[in-house]
């Protein structure tokens, strides 16, 4: 585990009274109004991460006899199956193939920490689908080492900066989500990515090598933020501007989407505080409300132009068609699936419903007194209406809206299966996002779609079975 303290901490006083600190400077005001002397918020401080014990408790000192190449290869092979193709653990793992690295010159190294990450990944999670459990405790004695110099580079500020340790953190998270070593560890590899992020020096022209490494983690960066309520660095102005020059024409199109969720990250956060005061009974600030609900609105418009666009592109038409085989019970919303032309635009229309479930999210939390939009029985954003109506019924429209845009993830799930079965790779994280938001709102297996797609994962890929509840733990 990976415990990058990116923010400061409290300050003595608030910590032995046990009460969070506001984290002001140059003293906190709790402190201040309360008359209690005040040594101030700690800086940053990077804390030496720990292994799970009950895992791992395992001898520490890798093995001296060097990896045999065709086991090696084994290993890799079976982890590119679940790596999307193109990232960049996916680009090293390749590389490291192709120049033989072994186990004991991975362990040795001091100057590829991505290698010892890698090397784990692969050992684990081969030895664990295979119960070759002498290959596991390789993997994890290999774990170790990463993590030691991992924690080992955060103490060095020229050294955290490194593209190295970004990519090693992504692996560690990746690995934990296909197989997770205790709840939310993998999620601690991801907010850990986005204190990396923050470490970054974006103002100076950055090598051409990163950009792309940026692109590949900004999953992590924004699913974790919407998960903990907290605004992610890539709101900022800044950031989008270094991303978006980094896409080719098809992944600005995504680009946006990520945009809008990021800027979801900084309203869910806002709206978080206004909801805090209203329950402390403190007089709600109307300049703020009725800046928030705007900023919603604004956001809503912007997903339906992109909607609009992406609608009158023939290409990324889809169509309905029966479904095939047992369904869990008579219960099922639906009867159809859907079929696209390639997995990519099925990989874009799910997202295009991961946006609008927070943005609706966002809606129902909102005291909209008088919405300027509403959702007719359709759901897509192009088919709002001015509307005088109650918040009662808006309510039960943006449900619908949220119900009716996760069954449309539901019934773009088979398709999305049959393409990795048959590439023989993952082709997106945003595929496993899609699922953990859908296993979120059907309640996992206790309803009927939830029984439905469990069925789907243990037919057609059961590391999925695993990866899902495991991003939502």
């Amino acid at each position: 585990m990976v415990n990058v303290a990116g923010r400061s901490k409290g300050c003595s006083t608030c910590r032995q009274r046990r009460v969070k600190c506001d984290e002001h400077r140059p003293i906190c005001v709790r402190c201040e109004k309360g008359g209690f002397k005040c040594d101030g918020p700690k800086e940053v401080r990077f804390i030496k991460g720990t292994i799970v014990k009950s895992r791992r408790s395992l001898h520490q000192t890798p093995p001296s006899a060097p990896l045999n190449g065709n086991e090696f290869e084994r290993y890799i092979c079976f982890m590119l199956k679940y790596t999307t193709r193109g990232d960049p653990i996916e680009v090293a793992t390749r590389k490291m193939a192709s120049i033989g690295v072994s186990r004991a010159n991975a362990t040795v190294s001091t100057k590829g920490v991505s290698h010892q990450a890698i090397m784990s990944f692969a050992m684990i999670f081969f030895g664990t689908e295979h119960r070759r459990n002498s290959i596991t405790k390789g993997g994890y004695a290999m774990y170790g080492v990463a993590l030691k110099q991992i924690n080992h580079a955060l103490s060095d500020p020229i050294c955290y900066k490194h593209n190295e340790l970004i990519l090693s953190v992504l692996t560690l998270a990746v690995l934990e989500t296909l197989v997770p070593t205790g709840m939310g560890i993998n999620f601690k590899h991801m907010r850990a990515v986005e204190e990396l992020l923050r470490l970054q020096d974006i103002s100076s022209p950055i090598p051409a090598h990163l950009p792309a490494l940026y692109l590949h983690v900004r999953h992590l960066a924004i699913f974790s933020a919407l998960w903990v309520r907290e605004p992610s660095i890539l709101a900022r102005p800044d950031w989008k501007r270094v991303l978006r020059s980094s896409c080719s024409d098809e992944e600005r199109e995504q680009q946006e989407l990520y945009d809008i969720l990021a800027d979801c990250t900084v309203l869910f956060a806002k709206r978080d505080k206004l909801l805090a005061k209203w329950r402390l009974h403190i007089e709600k600030p109307p300049d703020q409300h009725t800046a928030l609900k705007q900023k919603v609105q604004n956001l809503l418009m912007q997903l339906c132009a992109w909607r609009q666009r992406w609608d009158s592109d023939e290409r990324n038409s889809y169509s309905a068609t029966p479904m095939e085989g047992p369904r869990p019970d008579d219960f099922m919303p639906f009867t159809t699936i859907f079929t696209f032309r390639d997995e990519s635009i099925a990989i874009m229309f799910m997202f295009y419903n991961i946006t609008l479930i927070y943005i609706l999210q966002l809606l129902l939390t909102l005291d909209f007194k008088n919405p300027s939009f509403h959702l007719k029985s359709h759901h897509t954003l192009h088919d709002y209406l001015p509307s005088k109506a109650t918040r009662e019924n808006t309510e039960n429209r943006y449900i619908t809206a949220q119900r009716l845009a996760v069954l449309d993830i539901c019934r773009s799930i088979p398709y999305h299966l049959d393409q990795v079965s048959l590439a023989g790779y993952e082709p997106s994280p945003i595929a496993h996002w899609a699922l953990a938001t859908v296993w979120v709102k059907v309640r996992g297996d206790r309803s009927a779609e939830g029984k439905w797609l469990a069925a789907l994962f243990v037919a057609q890929n059961p590391v999925l079975a695993r990866i899902v509840p495991a991003l939502v733990s």
